[in-house]
């Protein structure tokens, strides 16, 4: 008899305020702008000095701060980020195959994502499909102003934007918190 030994579970949110937390990401944005990086297709704001990464993650906390602190209440663990950064894809752009595997979680927050012209993440199933052998990808429904949270080790990738028109993400890597007062429960407190 067949049981399931392996389930993958994911977590989505809706952000609430989207348009007004739009305004203000794009300000965030504007202070932390994405730029292409030799050897890469794509922008990215991740290679920030020191002391703006750690302004740019505290922004993000700030925006962030009510779905992250619903997941950590569901998953009964705590949590700290990492590392946030934000990813751009113009046309012709895109994002190969990865994971953040030295996270345990990371949430992705679709800025720009036109429901017509672009496509959304794509994630690789991490063994293939039982009958076929074959490789099993996945796109989650989502839209603006969602935030999906997955396992840090799904690979995953951006398909190539064939649009004129901006596809933005931030993305989060979410640890262990070093400390039981880790800054996400901080900013409840």
């Amino acid at each position: 008899m067949k049981e399931i030994m392996f389930s993958i579970p994911y977590w989505k949110f809706a952000l609430t305020d989207w348009e007004e937390k739009k305004k203000k990401i794009q300000v965030l944005l504007e202070q932390y702008p994405c730029i292409k990086h030799e050897g890469q297709n794509f922008l990215t704001n991740r290679r920030l000095p020191r002391g703006s990464a750690t302004l740019f993650l505290k922004g993000c906390l700030d925006l962030f701060a009510e779905p992250l602190h619903e997941f950590t209440n569901e998953i009964k663990t705590n949590l700290e980020i990492s590392k946030a950064f934000a990813t751009a894809y113009d046309k012709g752009q895109e994002q190969i195959l990865h994971n953040h595997g030295k996270s345990l979680f990371s949430a992705m927050i679709y800025v720009d994502l036109d429901p017509i012209d672009h496509s959304p993440t794509v994630y690789k199933q991490p063994f293939n499909q039982f009958d076929s052998a074959n490789v099993c990808f996945l796109k989650l429904k989502t839209q603006e102003g969602d935030m999906i949270i997955v396992p840090s080790a799904i690979e995953h990738f951006s398909p190539v934007n064939s649009s004129s028109k901006r596809k933005t993400v931030i993305a989060l890597d979410l640890i262990f918190a070093k400390n039981v007062g880790n800054e996400m429960k901080k900013h409840y407190d």
